[in-house]
């Protein structure tokens, strides 16, 4: 009890098992590359390192697809820009179109900078010898991206 106290209070007050993150957050890896997939496909449930291990690949996918998530962003607010869009800022879809295993052609600097964010938006998962740790606003943002690939793939099933 005292140490979920002290964890809760260093920030970390989301936690769930190296499973039921797997298990929560595996959406999240079809959008990384074939490697990363690979990895889900092959690891044992009964392993405790296998599962740790397969924490921490889930990790770097949802940090690779944070990245493409945020090239997105940028490309729809140069467009809008572009074509002199003034709205209501109200444009929460987002479509997965134009990038083939995260490769788009565009600015090297750009890039880095994507992965920077991501670095930093993405610094409060921490794992642990059987749990993942999240903070806050960690946690929000990849239940955000989480519910927006839900929402992409549950559209295009239904464009079929």
């Amino acid at each position: 009890m005292i140490e979920t106290v002290r964890v809760s209070r260093a920030g970390f007050p989301v936690r769930m098992s190296h499973g039921e993150f797997i298990q929560r957050y595996h959406v999240i890896s079809r959008r990384a590359s074939p490697d990363v997939r690979a990895i889900f496909e092959k690891c044992e449930e009964t392993d405790p390192e296998a599962v740790k291990y397969k924490a921490e690949k889930l990790i770097s996918a949802i940090k690779s697809t944070y990245v493409k998530f945020c090239r997105e962003q940028e490309e729809r607010k140069r467009l809008k820009e572009k074509a002199g869009y003034k709205g209501s800022g109200i444009f929460k879809q987002f479509s997965w179109k134009g990038f083939k295993d995260g490769k788009k052609e565009g600015n090297s600097e750009l890039e880095s900078q994507f992965e920077r964010k991501a670095e930093i938006d993405l610094q409060g998962i921490q794992i642990g010898i059987t749990k993942v740790f999240m903070q806050q606003s960690c946690f929000l943002l990849v239940e955000r991206l989480r519910a927006i690939l839900c929402t992409s793939s549950c559209i295009q099933i239904q464009s079929w």
